[in-house]
């Protein structure tokens, strides 16, 4: 299975999960983290737009380890 995260969707805001677009085996998906989870793995000393996209961007290949192992606890794909 390919993985590749393309990036955040949109605003990064406090009211609503951080949505990443990425890439799995040609076809786009939304991948949606909630703020508690964000929460707790960038800390949750002043915590903004910019703080977070720079913590996914300097863990990339984290976050596509775990949408993989996801995706494929899950079945995907068939």
């Amino acid at each position: 299975m390919e993985v590749t995260l393309l990036g955040t969707e949109s605003r990064i805001l406090s009211t609503v999960p951080v949505e990443l677009l990425v890439n799995v085996d040609g076809k786009i998906v939304r991948v949606a983290i909630d703020w508690p989870t964000i929460r707790t793995l960038v800390g949750d000393h002043s915590i903004d737009e910019v703080r977070v996209r720079e913590f996914i961007r300097q863990n990339r290949p984290g976050f596509v380890l775990a949408i993989k192992s996801h995706l494929l606890s899950r079945g995907v794909p068939p």
